[in-house]
């Protein structure tokens, strides 16, 4: 992707990019940490605009941002971890033991997987840091 902005840009062209602001570039960071309010657009939808960086460099991110889905996403996250807590409870204590095929499925799950991290004596806690990074990949958490 970056590769293709650069393109672009030195083409000298003005263009418009749209992207999902969830992977951890410093650009990206700072955009979504980025104090200010946003502008209520419709019913459905605030938008906010960021400068990052002057001069030539300068790059203007426009934000949207849209409650319901926000709600939704909210919930989805909350329908995960229970679904990780159920799980969980149905292997057991798995320290010091042999791998179940029930929890390799759980580790190499597409979505569950990405919230639970098995420690070296076999414990299986939710990995509470990739639960609250996906919290506040959403401008308004």
């Amino acid at each position: 992707m970056r590769r293709i902005v650069l393109s672009f840009s030195r083409a000298g062209g003005h263009y418009i990019l749209g992207e999902k602001l969830r992977d951890a570039q410093r650009d990206h960071q700072k955009v979504l940490s980025h104090q200010g309010r946003y502008q209520e657009v419709k019913e459905n939808l605030e938008v906010k605009k960021v400068i990052v960086e002057k001069e030539e460099r300068r790059r203007r991110f426009v934000l949207v941002y849209n409650p319901e889905q926000a709600n939704k996403d909210k919930a989805t996250r909350e329908r995960t971890l229970t679904k990780i807590r159920e799980a969980l409870s149905a292997l057991g204590d798995q320290r010091g033991k042999a791998h179940k095929k029930a929890l390799c499925a759980l580790l190499a799950h597409r979505t569950l997987g990405r919230y639970v991290k098995q420690k070296k004596n076999g414990a299986l806690p939710i990995n509470r840091a990739t639960y609250f990074k996906k919290i506040f990949q959403s401008p308004q958490g």
